[in-house]
């Protein structure tokens, strides 16, 4: 009694939607707001890379590679759907801590976008983008019924 219950509707295998589910228990991320990012970041296919070096389901930036190799071990593989939850993870997790986000839309802008042109938009009083809002749409899709509140442990 997880918690856990397999979506059939999102084209990833049972076992890597379980260990979404249990990362995301684990760090505190709403598991059905990750699962918008996912659907935002690759429509939940991990063989992606975009052509601005974006890897994998939750689109890793190659700037992010090297670090998360010393997070990870020198065996992380952005390719790997595992290894890429990981990564995104940590990230949000590191972000919410960071840049204290206490909310979704202010830690989804960070995320996708980095902390510097994160802050310029909150400076000029923009606390959500279409990125965010998006995946906001998707998580309640997915069930997410909150306060859009961040509680990460």
């Amino acid at each position: 009694s997880s918690g856990f219950k397999y979506n059939p509707d999102i084209p990833l295998s049972e076992d890597i939607q379980k260990y979404a589910y249990n990362k995301c228990q684990e760090s505190g991320i709403d598991y059905s707001i990750f699962l918008g990012l996912m659907r935002k970041e690759s429509s939940f296919n991990p063989e992606v890379i975009s052509k601005t070096n974006d890897y994998g389901l939750c689109q890793i930036n190659k700037g992010n590679h090297n670090w998360m190799r010393e997070v990870f071990g020198s065996d992380w593989d952005p390719m790997n759907p595992y290894d890429n939850i990981d990564a995104s993870i940590f990230m949000l997790s590191k972000y919410t801590k960071d840049y204290n986000c206490d909310n979704y839309h202010v830690l989804l802008m960070n995320y996708n976008m980095g902390h510097g042109n994160a802050v310029e938009c909150f400076n000029n009083g923009i606390y959500s983008s279409k990125y965010s809002r998006t995946i906001m749409d998707y998580a309640k899709e997915y069930g997410y019924s909150g306060d859009g509140k961040v509680r990460v442990f």
